[in-house]
């Protein structure tokens, strides 16, 4: 089922009793199940906080992105940012209170219709009750809907992400130094060694800069590279001691705010001296730091 494409959907939700408490969340598994009634489904995590409020609303709207929307999927896949609609253009429905996003093929008003818990997961089953068609939907434009077509080794906001870089078509505006994390954050995950993992890395900010050069103020460094590589293989090492954060479709932000380390923007420059790191062999090739050993556990950086 790797490489099976699916459209990616986010659920938004708002407490019944104050609308100012609304929730979104990026859902996998979204299905339509019946046409007479118009039923559809997707998955959600549980225990979750989306989970508790989608149980104390019964309504829900489910929005399918397009194809440009992979920032929408990024935000609120995490639960530590499924909150900051004001990133995003939406309003309030004045019939359901529901937050609904803006710039979407789609979206569907639903009440809940079933709820199954099948592992580490709900079911929800959605009865449609409306139809909002995106701006686009009347024009001759064409406009394709978000897909992914990865594993499930990471969450489908991460795997969306990945995805758009691969392809090129990331925001470079979004191509920050925590994507560049991210990044490796999921390669690492994927392919579980630097060694196995730095290739794929290399190729693809590589290919990622040329279909960017104009923006592209500086070009390709192995040596910070490789650097990032081996301190979130460090981190993840360390992550992987504790039995209860070994989850599948684990969320980036969640381990970012555990190693905040991977964010500091002095940590090169108590490794490396300018010179070294901003020379033709650093830029070239993997080079050892100047100023001090690396570390042997994320705690020691």
């Amino acid at each position: 089922m790797r490489h099976v494409p699916s459209p990616v959907v986010v659920v938004t939700t708002s407490d019944p009793n104050d609308p100012e408490v609304k929730r979104g969340t990026t859902c996998s598994s979204f299905t339509s199940v019946s046409l007479s009634p118009s039923i559809i489904s997707f998955c959600l995590r549980t225990p979750s906080q989306m989970s508790d409020l989608m149980k104390r609303s019964d309504a829900f709207a489910v929005h399918l992105l397009a194809k440009h929307q992979a920032n929408h999927s990024v935000a609120f896949s995490s639960s530590l940012t499924q909150t900051n609609f004001n990133q995003f253009p939406y309003h309030v429905d004045p019939n359901t209170r529901l937050p609904v996003l803006l710039g979407c093929l789609g979206v569907m008003f639903c009440r809940t219709e079933k709820t199954l818990v099948i592992g580490d997961h709900e079911v929800w089953f959605g009865r449609v009750d409306n139809l909002l068609y995106g701006d686009d939907a009347s024009s001759n434009k064409h406009i394709d809907p978000l897909m992914y077509y990865r594993s499930s080794y990471v969450s489908v906001g991460d795997e969306v992400f990945i995805q758009a870089f691969e392809d090129t078509t990331l925001n470079f505006a979004e191509w920050t130094h925590r994507a560049h994390v991210r990044m490796a954050w999921i390669y690492l995950k994927e392919y579980n060694s630097v060694e196995l993992a730095y290739p794929h890395v290399r190729l693809g900010i590589q290919r990622y800069n040329e279909a960017n050069k104009a923006q592209i103020t500086h070009g390709y460094n192995d040596t910070i590279t490789r650097f990032y590589l081996y301190l979130t293989q460090l981190a993840i090492q360390k992550d992987h001691l504790n039995p209860t954060d070994q989850k599948s479709g684990e969320d980036f932000l969640q381990f970012l705010q555990k190693f905040k380390i991977l964010e500091d923007p002095g940590l090169l420059s108590k490794y490396y001296s300018k010179e070294l790191l901003y020379s033709a062999e650093a830029r070239e090739r993997w080079t050892l730091p100047d100023l001090r050993p690396l570390p042997i556990i994320i705690d020691d950086a």
